[in-house]
């Protein structure tokens, strides 16, 4: 099972991104038409300084920070010109709060690392990003290394974003513990609540997990364990829409609270801290998603797994895609003078060779 979701995530990861050549060579985009050319040299040799704002997701925690912030160094010695503004930080409730109240006011980045789906919705009704297609009607081989189907689609049936990275959400096991108090990993309801019976009696803690800054992983599986994938995918119009499995999973919060399946102080714990008590093994399972196998130590003891469904044994859903993306935008795009500052910026944050290279 471990080296499935090992090949799983390295599928996911790499090579669903990047498209090979003939020859066996990555095709990195570069620019071609004779506007960009002239006004990347313009830059070059004039030393006109332009400014860029730069957010994204990666948080101290995050696996991928050290290569972003090489990345970012690699710019800047590529572009002396252009000085990068990044204020960068884990994408928790306040992260999101903030991004939305900085386009509120007209204080939005120029290029972010953002969301694909229905949190990027409201911000793509107000306009605030520029589509694909329109970079590519001036930068035709934008981003061309990528293939087509990793781009997500918005409600207007256009793709603003630039899929960099791929992954899954899994349930991880500490499979020492489970062994140390002779459990089956939890294929099954069933097995799930004898763990959390079993793990709790015995002063361990069943769910790392904080509801004060990321609850979304917890609710979101129990989604799916109690109606499966197309109730999981549903997007109700009003309150009479939302499907009875939803109602289902809610309950179980304080069922799963009441038999202490979680962290005593779950409502105002943090992220950070339930997973290092994963990694401690004082929590014995955490959901989250593939980054966080990055910090996990004892791999060859940690099992990642579909949660298990309400509904039927031996579960083999995972939530899995490409949810974020790089996102120019439309107040960036407007300023001419930085939008080729812009797109040799995704270009370097969206290669194969950032993503952590490619299968073929």
């Amino acid at each position: 099972m471990k080296t499935s979701y090992k090949i799983m995530a390295v599928t996911l990861g790499m090579s669903l991104l990047a498209g090979c050549s003939s020859g066996g060579e990555t095709q990195t985009a570069k620019t071609s038409s004779n506007e960009t050319s002239v006004t990347e040299t313009k830059q070059k040799s004039d030393g006109e300084k332009v400014t860029l704002k730069t957010v994204s997701m990666f948080g101290a925690t995050d696996p991928a920070l050290q290569v972003y912030n090489q990345t970012l160094e690699e710019f800047k010695g590529k572009y002396p010109n252009v000085e990068i503004v990044d204020e960068s930080s884990a994408s928790n409730e306040e992260w999101k709060a903030r991004i939305k109240a900085d386009f509120a006011v007209g204080n939005e980045p120029d290029v972010i690392l953002y969301f694909t789906d229905a949190n990027s919705h409201a911000l793509i009704e107000n306009g605030s990003f520029v589509d694909i297609a329109t970079i590519r009607g001036v930068y035709p081989e934008f981003t061309n290394h990528i293939f087509e189907h990793a781009y997500t689609t918005a409600p207007d049936g256009k793709q603003y974003a630039v899929p960099t990275r791929g992954f899954y959400e899994a349930l991880f096991c500490n499979k020492d513990l489970f062994d140390q108090y002779n459990l089956e990993l939890p294929t099954d309801w069933e097995k799930l609540t004898k763990a959390v019976e079993t793990f709790n009696a015995n002063g361990v803690v069943p769910f790392a997990v904080s509801f004060s800054d990321i609850p979304h992983y917890m609710i979101e599986h129990l989604v799916m364990a109690a109606g499966g994938v197309e109730e999981h995918k549903a997007v109700p119009a009003s309150i009479e829409e939302i499907p009875k499995s939803w109602i289902t999973a809610m309950d179980q919060l304080p069922i799963l609270n009441k038999a202490g399946a979680f962290p005593v102080d779950v409502n105002a714990t943090t992220d950070a801290l339930t997973s290092e008590m994963f990694y401690s093994k004082q929590a014995a399972m955490k959901i989250d998603g593939s980054w966080f196998m990055g910090g996990i130590a004892d791999k060859e003891n940690v099992v990642a797994m579909p949660f298990p469904s309400i509904e039927k044994d031996n579960s083999k859903d995972i939530v899995a895609g490409f949810t974020s993306g790089w996102y120019i935008t439309q107040k960036a795009w407007d300023d001419e003078s930085k939008r080729q500052a812009c797109v040799d910026f995704i270009e370097m944050v969206s290669t194969p060779e950032f993503l952590g290279g490619h299968i073929c």
